[in-house]
């Protein structure tokens, strides 16, 4: 498995964590343990937080990536267009 996929696995994760305690919060609030169903709740948010900041750094990968690709694009090009110009004056 790659870094990558890695990753992924852990946001699934942590995504899937985020809810399965938000539901479990609330069975706590339908039997009245609303003081159990906060605790579990801030537990839920922490996991989807740190869902949130892995998809966001994948986001920011993928676009940086994209970025460097565009910039090696142009840079090839524009070598290419000044070997041809100055090959020919």
């Amino acid at each position: 498995m790659t870094e990558t996929e890695q990753i992924i696995v852990g946001l699934i994760s942590s995504a899937g964590q985020s809810k399965s305690l938000a539901f479990e919060a609330l069975k706590k609030v339908k039997t009245g343990e609303y003081d159990e169903a906060r605790k579990i709740l801030e537990q839920a948010k922490e996991a989807d937080l740190q869902a949130h900041t892995v998809q966001t750094k994948l986001i920011q990968a993928e676009m940086y990536l994209k970025q460097r690709r565009v910039n090696n694009e142009n840079c090839i090009m524009l070598c290419r267009w000044t070997f041809y110009n100055n090959a020919y004056e």
